[in-house]
């Protein structure tokens, strides 16, 4: 449900496989990026889900994470914000829905993919799919700081001193 609910928000576009062959002949790099799908019987919401692991590589290769900058700390200290807010007067919080999957990737940096394997019970084979992060992918050690980076841009843009009273995280 929660890939197909990716595909149906944008964060997601299909490729024909045959890209894969066509960006080898050009030598345009790209990445598959690595995946599994996790059983939470209990959970309610999304019994299944699907992981993405850019920090997972084959022996002698370097991981996804491994070639990315992690980029600066930008969460403050947890305990002065703690602190500050029993002398602030107004409080907001908010909760951002897939929040990475909200930052949209210039077309340069589209070149993480995903393989899907379907089962067709009608022809009793996997249908294997090709799809292109169109969405910057969780599970990938520079997201937090790239929703970090574009939320204080954000409040920099629509606030006037937003890094000492804020924490995101």
């Amino acid at each position: 449900r929660s890939f197909r609910q990716w595909i149906d928000l944008g964060f997601l576009a299909k490729e024909p496989l045959s890209l894969l062959d066509e960006m080898d002949s050009n030598n345009t790099q790209y990445v598959i990026m690595p995946h599994q799908v996790v059983h939470q019987p209990e959970s309610k919401t999304t019994p299944w889900r699907v992981v993405l692991d850019g920090g997972a590589a084959d022996d002698g290769y370097l991981s996804l994470n491994d070639s990315l900058e992690t980029g600066p700390n930008l969460l403050l200290d947890l305990r002065a914000i703690s602190i500050k807010f029993r002398f602030g007067r107004w409080y907001y919080t908010g909760d951002i829905t897939k929040a990475f999957m909200q930052l949209e990737l210039n077309k340069d940096d589209q070149f993480i993919y995903m393989y899907w394997a379907e089962y067709n019970p009608a022809t009793a084979e996997w249908v294997l799919e090709l799809y292109r992060f169109i969405r910057m992918p969780w599970g990938l050690n520079s997201s937090p700081f790239c929703l970090n980076a574009v939320i204080h841009h954000l409040f920099d843009t629509f606030r006037n001193d937003p890094r000492n009273h804020d924490y995101v995280d």
